[in-house]
C-alpha cells in the first residue's frame, strides 16, 4: 500500500473523477442523483449531533464552574453575532440580486417562462432580458450575439 494521500487532494481527486462521470454520461448522469440525495441527507442528519458533541465536549473541558459561564455567554454572544450577520448579508443579496429572474423553469407540463427584469442597470442584461423574455409564447434559448454585434454595447 502506498502513502495516504491528504483530504484535500481526495476531495479534488473526487470533484474531477464526478465532473468526468458527468461529462462521459452526459444526460444519464441523472441516474446517480439518489445517490447523490442520500448522500447530501446523510450530512444534514450528522450536523447536529456533530455540534451538540463539540459543545458537550468544550463544556465538560472547561472544570471550572466560573470560567464555564464566562465563556458560555462570550460563546453565545459569538454564536447570536454571526447568525444576524450571515442572516443580514444573505437578505441583503439576495434583495440586490434577486437570484433566479428571469429564468426559464421547466414544469412537469412544459416550458414556463417567466418575466422579469435584471436587479443590476447593467444594459448586457437588460438586452439579454428583452431579446429573451419579450415573446413569453414563443420557447427561445439565447444564443450569443453576432460578430457583427457586441455583447456589452452597440453594434
Amino acid at each position: 500500500m502506498g502513502p495516504k494521500l491528504k483530504l484535500h487532494t481526495q476531495i479534488l481527486l473526487g470533484m474531477a473523477a464526478g465532473i468526468f462521470v458527468g461529462l462521459l454520461l452526459g444526460e444519464k448522469a441523472v441516474m446517480v442523483a439518489p445517490l447523490g440525495k442520500i448522500f447530501i441527507s446523510l450530512l444534514k442528519m450528522l450536523i447536529m449531533p456533530l455540534i451538540l458533541a463539540s459543545i458537550v465536549t468544550g463544556i465538560v473541558s472547561i472544570g471550572d464552574v466560573k470560567n464555564l459561564g464566562r465563556i458560555g455567554g462570550k460563546t453565545l454572544v459569538y454564536y447570536l453575532g454571526t447568525t444576524f450577520t450571515a442572516t443580514f448579508i444573505g437578505l441583503v443579496m439576495v434583495n440586490l440580486l434577486h437570484p433566479g429572474a428571469g429564468m426559464i423553469q421547466v414544469g412537469g407540463t412544459g416550458t414556463t417562462l417567466t418575466r422579469s427584469t435584471p436587479p443590476l442597470s447593467c444594459p448586457c442584461l437588460w438586452r439579454w432580458s428583452l431579446a429573451t423574455f419579450s415573446k413569453p409564447w414563443q420557447k427561445t434559448r439565447y444564443s450569443p450575439p453576432s460578430s457583427s454585434q457586441s455583447f456589452w454595447g452597440a453594434p
